[in-house]
């Protein structure tokens, strides 16, 4: 173990008054830029025509793919596509089935609204995430760098996604507690519920591979995390197979959506729409490049995020490349520490303007999907 791996001498005194209620902060930056988000979405709210969604219902919260979600938790996986595509038709197992689990448990089954219940049940776990997200921070790197770290997450411009029915939330919230429990008891089966969660689960598995292989000592729970992302991952595959008919069924799921993925999406995007696609890009790079800076102080972090953005950048429509780059958190980490509280504060106003740009490229004339 490197000391890395040790929790900061900077970490709060649990005793003390500041270190009893150390969540307060976390928990109001959290809190005001939901209300931020949902502020921004709510002026497309009467738009006479919506972005598409799977459900009889315009909200902005409850566009794009979260009306997907929805539909899953309502009537389940379909061997058939449900939508026509330029490559054959979209198909809803491309969408990971944790998420419509919660939003069917929460609403009791359906007792409940499901539409009001996903999107409430979204902002919360993102608040509950947020906090989770400081107090790791707080132990893995120091109190002047955890805070500045969860303003740029909180109000980075694909942000307001946390706030619709989609399932980044469930899945930053696993994350966080996943790097908190440091391999104990519960990380095996948070590592399984991610790779259920999101296909970048498969990060995880990469951030128990890495401390597997530089860690002499105490290999086991790294090692049974990778068997559980492993077992979640296989898992889902053979659904998918038993669904379809089809042992390559799973690659029929995102790429269903786009007839550009990847390096292929990014340059029919800057071929298109070259000055807003800038933004996009500028965004994913800032967090590759935090991701770059964890590599030799961190290195199970550093593989953790540049995994979960490699994926995107390898198999995702450009457009949706920043919202999937926003769980690797501890990309934010690295950037507020290298900036200073003062400056990485700043950057985190530029970023709520982005935030409102965002928002605008998704429900405004471009509608360009999240």
């Amino acid at each position: 173990m490197t000391s890395a791996d040790l929790p900061s001498a900077t970490a709060p005194d649990r005793t003390s008054l500041a270190g009893r209620y150390w969540w307060l902060l976390p928990l109001a930056i959290a809190i005001c830029s939901r209300v931020f988000s949902l502020l921004l979405l709510l002026r497309y709210a009467g738009n006479p025509d919506p972005p598409p969604t799977m459900i009889d219902d315009a909200s902005p919260m409850l566009a794009w793919d979260a009306g997907w979600y929805l539909h899953i938790a309502e009537t389940g996986y379909h061997p058939q596509p449900l939508r026509p595509s330029e490559v054959g038709g979209n198909h809803d197992f491309a969408f990971y089935p944790a998420w419509p689990i919660v939003i069917r448990l929460a609403s009791l089954g359906g007792a409940l609204p499901m539409a009001g219940t996903a999107v409430v049940i979204a902002n919360v776990l993102f608040i509950l995430a947020a906090v989770a997200i400081y107090r790791y921070l707080m132990e893995r790197f120091a109190p002047a760098t955890a805070l500045p770290a969860v303003v740029l997450l909180a109000f980075s411009p694909p942000a307001y996604v946390f706030s619709m029915a989609y399932s980044e939330s469930l899945f930053l919230l696993i994350a966080a507690l996943f790097f908190l429990d440091r391999f104990g008891r519960l990380s095996p089966f948070l590592g399984l519920l991610a790779a259920l969660a999101r296909v970048s689960g498969l990060a995880i598995g990469a951030a128990a591979a890495a401390v597997l292989v530089l860690r002499r000592e105490a290999r086991l729970g790294p090692f049974l995390v990778c068997a559980s992302v492993a077992l979640g991952f296989g898992l889902w595959w053979v659904y998918i197979w038993q669904l379809t008919g089809r042992f390559t069924g799973w690659m029929q799921g995102s790429p269903s959506f786009s007839p550009y993925n990847g390096a292929g999406s990014v340059i029919h995007e800057l071929d298109t729409r070259f000055t807003f696609e800038l933004l996009w890009a500028g965004f994913v790079l800032l967090m590759l490049l935090g991701s770059l800076l964890l590599l030799r102080r961190r290195p199970d972090l550093g593989l953790y995020a540049l995994a979960a953005i490699g994926m995107s950048l390898v198999g995702a429509p450009a457009h949706s490349m920043p919202r999937h780059s926003m769980v690797a958190f501890p990309a934010f980490a690295a950037i507020a520490e290298r900036l200073g509280p003062r400056l990485a504060l700043v950057v985190a106003g530029l970023f709520a303007v982005g935030e409102f740009l965002f928002v605008d490229f998704a429900f405004g004339p471009l509608r360009r999907p999240p």
